[in-house]
C-alpha cells in the first residue's frame, strides 16, 4: 500500500507542475542533494534560525551547483564512521541513527515528489532517533558523574525552552498565508514558488500590480513556470493587455497544466477583445473539445461566430 500511495504521490506532482525541472536531475545531484539535506536536518535540530516553509532547490550557477551541496554530504560519510567507530555505544548508535536515517530515506527526494530540497515536518517522525541518543548519553553521562547531573539537566532545560520559544514566534509567520509567504520568500528569494502562491493571494485582494510584479518575479527565476504564466495572463486580462496574455496562454497550451480548457476558454477571450474571431472560434471548439458539458464555451463560439 505504502509503494501504490508514493507512486500515486509523485504522479499528482507530475501532473500539477510541482516538480518542475526538478525531475531532470541526474542521480548524481540527487544524491548529492539527499546527503546535504540529512546533514541539514541534523544541524536543524540544534540551529533554529532559518526555518522556513519552504526550502529550494539551489539555483545553476555558470552551469553549476555551489561545492557546499557535495562537500556536506562527504561531512555526512565522516559522522557516520566515527560515531560507528565508538565500540562502546555502538548498538545504540546503529539503532538511533539507522532510525533517524531509515525514516528519513523516503523523503530524502532521490526519487522527486515535490520541488523542495527538503522540509521541516519530515523530521517529525526521523527525529525520535537522534532525540533518543541525545537522551541516553546524557543518562550514561549522568550515571557515571553525578557532579555532571545539574549541568547535563540545565543544558536540556535550556534547549527544551529554546524549542517553545522559536515554536511560538513562528505561530507568527503562520498566523495568515499573506505573513507565510513573505517570510518564505525573505527566507528564499531565489524561488519561483512563493512569488507565484503570494501573487495568488494578491490578486484576490484586488491588488493586480502588485500581484503582476510578483509574477514577473516567479517567471525571471523560472521561465518555465506553468503556473506563474497562466496566472500572468489572467492578471493581463484583467488590465486589457490582451497580447501579452495571448503570448503566456500559448506557453501553457504547449506544456502539461491542470485545466486545459479554461487555457483555451481565456485565450479565446482575449482573441475577441482584439477582434481576432476566427482563432477566438478556433479556442473555443478545443474547450468544447475537451468538455462537451463547457455551455460558457458554447456561448462564447456563438459570439464568434456572429462576428464572423
Amino acid at each position: 500500500l505504502s509503494v501504490i500511495f508514493g507512486y500515486v504521490s509523485i504522479l499528482s506532482q507530475r501532473s500539477n507542475d510541482a516538480l518542475g525541472d526538478i525531475a531532470a536531475l541526474s542521480i548524481v545531484d540527487r544524491l548529492a542533494f539527499s546527503g546535504y539535506s540529512v546533514v541539514m536536518y541534523i544541524a536543524k535540530l540544534f540551529w533554529f534560525g532559518d526555518i522556513s516553509a519552504f526550502y529550494s532547490y539551489p539555483l545553476l550557477e555558470n552551469g553549476k551547483y555551489l561545492m557546499i551541496y557535495y562537500i556536506l554530504p562527504l561531512v555526512l560519510l565522516v559522522l557516520v564512521v566515527i560515531l560507528f567507530k565508538m565500540k562502546n555505544q555502538r548498538k545504540l548508535v546503529v539503532f538511533s541513527f539507522g532510525f533517524f536515517l531509515i525514516t528519513i530515506a523516503l523523503v530524502l527526494q532521490i526519487i522527486p515528489a515535490g520541488n523542495v530540497i527538503m522540509a521541516d515536518r519530515y523530521t517529525y517522525l526521523p527525529y525520535i532517533g537522534l532525540f533518543f541518543l541525545i537522551a541516553v548519553l546524557a543518562k550514561q553521562l549522568i550515571d557515571s558523574n553525578k557532579k555532571y547531573t545539574t549541568a547535563i539537566n540545565a543544558v536540556l532545560f535550556a534547549y527544551v525552552i529554546a524549542c517553545c520559544y522559536f515554536s511560538f514566534e513562528r505561530t507568527s509567520v503562520w498566523h495568515d498565508s499573506m505573513a507565510l509567504w513573505t517570510d518564505t520568500i525573505e527566507k528564499n528569494p531565489d524561488a519561483a514558488l512563493p512569488y507565484n502562491n503570494r501573487a495568488n493571494l494578491l490578486l484576490a485582494s484586488n491588488q493586480p500590480e502588485k500581484a503582476l510584479a510578483d509574477l514577473n518575479k516567479a517567471i525571471e527565476i523560472r521561465p518555465k513556470y506553468v503556473s506563474a504564466r497562466y496566472n500572468r495572463a489572467t492578471i493581463y486580462l484583467r488590465i486589457g493587455k490582451f497580447n501579452e496574455a495571448i503570448a503566456d496562454l500559448t506557453f501553457v497550451s504547449e506544456n502539461p497544466n491542470r485545466d486545459p480548457v479554461s487555457v483555451f476558454m481565456n485565450r479565446g477571450d482575449a482573441y475577441m477583445r482584439i477582434g481576432d474571431f476566427q482563432k477566438a472560434h478556433k479556442d473555443f471548439s478545443e474547450a468544447i473539445h475537451r468538455n462537451i458539458r463547457e455551455p460558457q464555451a458554447y456561448y462564447n463560439r456563438g459570439l464568434a461566430l456572429y462576428n464572423l
